[in-house]
């Protein structure tokens, strides 16, 4: 019996193994009501307000699904902003993605670093897919997403469903070059006294996404989860995306909201 043939009698005589996925845990990491802005955002701004949440994604991805998309550049979304018209700030969800941020702190220099990691996470799904794409010089995924929120829904104990909210953009190497390499994203580095530096790191560094929203305006997709015995609920589970050109990222101290750096494109 050739090599061949060896290997198709030991694959039929294999034991079935059916690949199984199970449903993810019943998570609400966003349980405090946030105060969102409805005034107009100012790039030229030196500062924030203090515990500055930025516009709420949430409300304008609710508001934007339900119109028509001739409707959607004449009708508000925040106060009196239009999506085509308007400059948004979205606060970006830093806990929402295992490892970001990168922070650390050099004590000899007093060089306090930050980097929000783009590379490998934080591709879209498969509307966005290019299977024809040059590796050379493009991604498979063109579009690049910040979380924004995510809101869980029991609507029966045996019935859950989590809505994630971001906000995907395509012009992620205006500010970086494209790269291989796994460290890659919005990074920068300030002087600050050490004590200046713990302060930030234990949960007052916060990150806005400045954009202009653009069309298509938004998509959705849906996956479900049958209820198992491990997992006796149904899940499903709905990402919400806004389109937008990025325009910049801020870092900044959520507490004081004094601004501590301005990520603007390269070009």
């Amino acid at each position: 019996m050739n090599k061949s043939l060896l290997l198709l009698a030991a694959a039929l005589c294999a034991p079935l193994v059916q690949a199984v996925t199970l449903a993810p845990a019943v998570e609400n990491r966003n349980t405090a009501a946030a105060e969102y802005s409805a005034a107009p955002f100012e790039r030229g701004a030196a500062s924030l307000p203090p515990r500055y949440e930025g516009h709420d994604g949430v409300s304008m991805y609710s508001l934007i699904s339900q119109l028509d998309s001739a409707a959607i550049p004449a009708t508000p979304v925040v106060g009196a902003l239009k999506p085509q018209d308007g400059v948004f700030a979205f606060g970006v969800d830093l806990g929402a993605l295992p490892g970001n941020p990168e922070l650390g702190y050099d004590g000899q220099s007093q060089q306090f670093s930050m980097r929000y990691v783009m590379t490998g996470n934080h591709v879209t799904e498969g509307w966005n897919w290019t299977p024809l794409a040059d590796l050379q010089t493009t991604d498979y995924y063109r579009y690049k997403f910040l979380p924004l929120k995510d809101v869980t829904v029991e609507k029966t104990p045996s019935d859950v469903w989590k809505y994630e909210y971001m906000v995907t953009f395509a012009n992620l190497y205006d500010f970086y070059p494209r790269s291989s390499d796994d460290a890659a994203g919005f990074a920068a580095t300030l002087a600050l006294p050490q004590a200046e530096a713990l302060r930030l790191m234990q949960g007052n560094l916060r990150m806005l996404a400045v954009c202009r929203l653009a069309p298509p305006w938004h998509t959705q997709s849906s996956t479900f989860w049958k209820a198992t015995d491990t997992a006796p609920y149904d899940y499903m589970l709905k990402k919400r995306y806004l389109y937008a050109e990025l325009l910049e990222v801020w870092f900044y101290d959520y507490s004081s909201g004094k601004v501590l750096a301005k990520l603007k494109p390269l070009k």
